[in-house]
């Protein structure tokens, strides 16, 4: 799957109420790609719903999920931009991550330091060159600093 299969153009409509306003925001699906499908999932209901369409695909890997754009953004971006979340559910619960390696890349190995470790011990791994790595569509500081409790 191409660069550009990735890419996905999400139909954006912005309805506004002359006596209200606040902006509701509404997607409407550009097609019926898998990648459209999870960009829909992602907003709608969250990235653990989402991955779980991309996992049922056989046309979208692992890999290429994080890797999905959707209107621009990063499916992650996307997703936290647009989706609606219960902000004292997040604060009141904790969040575990677990981290699978789907290779044994040098920039795999960095970003699992980095989720495990921080970024001070990523960037002592790699040597101080992690500006070219991306982690799960993250630089490696950002990446460290969402996933590492360190």
């Amino acid at each position: 799957m191409g660069e550009n299969m990735k890419n996905i153009a999400l139909l954006t409509l912005l309805l506004t109420g002359a006596a209200n306003a606040s902006n509701d925001v509404k997607f409407v699906a550009f097609d019926q790609a898998i990648e459209t499908q999870i960009c829909l999932t992602a907003v709608e209901q969250g990235l653990r719903e989402a991955k779980k369409v991309a996992k049922k695909s056989a046309d979208l890997s692992p890999a290429e999920f994080y890797t999905t754009n959707c209107n621009g953004l990063s499916i992650v971006d996307f997703a936290n931009k647009y989706k609606e979340t219960d902000n004292r559910v997040a604060e009141e619960s904790e969040t575990i991550y677990k981290f699978k390696l789907i290779d044994n890349t040098f920039e795999t190995k960095v970003c699992s330091i980095a989720a495990q470790h921080g970024y001070s011990a990523a960037k002592e791994f790699a040597e101080s060159n992690t500006s070219l790595i991306s982690c799960n569509g993250y630089s490696v500081k950002s990446f460290a600093k969402k996933y590492s409790a360190l």
